[in-house]
C-alpha cells in the first residue's frame, strides 16, 4: 500500500487464476498478470498488464516488462507506443530465443511464430494535483467510482457486451501494434476526494460491470450476452447485491493478497467471476471508505 508522502493511498493485488496454480510437477504456474507501482518524484505510475497465455509464449515475462519499462510520461498515441517498444522488444526477443534453445521444438517455433501478448492498463497521476492520464491497449479496465453520485463510469470498455470481442493485445512480433486498440484519457481528468479509481485485469473488469449494471440498469440487453458471460451474469441476479457493497468487499480485501486471492476464489466458485489471474489496483485520496 503507498501512502507515504502522498495524499493518495494506493492498493493492489494480483494472484493466480484458481484450480491451476500448479503443474503436475509441483512447479508453481506463474501469474501471467504483472501490477505495477512506482513513483518519479511527484508522478505516481500504475500499470496491469495481463498476458495472454493462449496467444504465442512467455506471456507473464512480457507483461512484466511491458509495466516495468513504461516511460515517465503517458503515450499520446499509438506511434508513441510503437517507437517506445522498439527500445526494448529486441533484447526482450533475444533473451527468451536463447532460453528456448534446447528445449521442446515446438516452444522455440511457437515464439518465433506467434511472438508474446498482452493487454496493458497504465495511469499516470499527478501526485500534487491529482491531474491523471490513462492509456490502455485490450480488455484491461479502468473505472472512475462517484461516491456522492454512486454512478461508475468504465474506460475504455462501456457495456459488458464489449467482452464479446477479441482484445486487441500489445506483441513484439508486430512491426507496428494496431491503431484501433489505442485508446487513451484526456490529460485534464483530476481524482477528486469523492471518486475512487480501479485498474481491472479482464476477469475483474468484467466482474465490476457486471455488478454495476446488475444493480444500476437491471434492463441490461442480456440476449446479447453468450456462454460463460451471460451464466455469470445470471448469478449476479441472483445474488441480488448492491454495488457498494461488492466495490467496498473487494477494496477491504486488498489490505492482503492472501485475503484477495480466497475473496477471488470464493467469487469464482460462486459463478460471479470467470476463470483467470485477478489483479486490481484501488486510488483513493483518502483512506475513508466507501459509503
Amino acid at each position: 500500500m503507498l501512502s507515504t508522502d502522498s495524499p493518495y493511498t494506493i492498493k493492489h493485488a494480483s494472484v493466480v487464476k484458481p484450480d491451476n496454480d500448479v503443474f503436475e510437477d509441483e512447479q508453481e504456474r506463474p501469474n501471467e498478470d504483472y501490477c505495477h507501482i512506482k513513483r518519479e518524484g511527484s508522478k505516481i505510475i500504475c500499470s496491469i498488464a495481463d498476458g495472454a497465455g493462449g496467444t504465442g509464449i512467455y506471456a507473464a515475462k512480457w507483461a512484466e516488462l511491458l509495466c516495468k519499462k513504461l516511460p515517465s510520461n503517458a503515450f499520446t498515441q499509438i506511434t508513441g507506443i510503437d517507437l517506445w517498444l522498439n527500445t526494448f522488444w529486441e533484447e526482450f526477443y533475444n533473451e527468451q530465443l536463447k532460453k528456448s534453445e534446447g528445449g521442446f521444438f515446438s516452444i522455440k517455433n511457437k515464439f518465433l511464430d506467434e511472438g508474446s501478448s498482452a493487454a496493458l492498463l497504465s495511469l499516470w497521476l499527478d501526485g500534487l494535483t491529482g491531474e491523471y492520464q490513462w492509456v490502455s491497449y485490450g480488455d484491461t479496465c479502468l473505472f472512475c467510482y462517484d461516491t456522492l453520485l454512486k454512478s461508475l463510469d468504465s474506460y475504455p470498455y462501456k457495456n459488458i457486451t464489449d467482452f464479446e470481442e477479441n482484445p486487441y493485445l500489445l506483441n513484439w512480433i508486430h512491426d507496428q501494434q494496431a491503431p484501433q486498440g489505442f485508446q487513451t484519457g484526456l490529460p485534464e481528468q483530476h481524482l477528486r476526494a469523492d471518486q475512487c479509481l480501479l485498474l481491472a485485469s479482464d476477469a475483474l473488469a468484467q466482474y465490476i460491470l457486471i455488478a454495476y449494471q446488475v444493480t444500476k440498469t437491471p434492463q441490461a440487453p442480456q440476449h446479447q450476452l453468450y456462454g460463460k458471460l451471460k451464466q455469470i451474469y445470471h448469478a449476479h441476479q441472483e445474488r441480488n447485491q448492491g454495488f457498494e457493497q461488492t466495490l467496498q468487499e473487494l477494496i477491504d480485501n486488498l489490505d492482503d493478497e492472501k485475503c484477495f486471492k480466497q475473496h477471488c476464489y470464493h467469487l469464482y466458485e460462486q459463478n460471479l467471476i470467470k476463470r483467470d489471474d485477478y489483479s486490481l489496483i484501488m486510488i483513493q485520496k483518502s483512506q475513508k471508505s466507501l459509503p
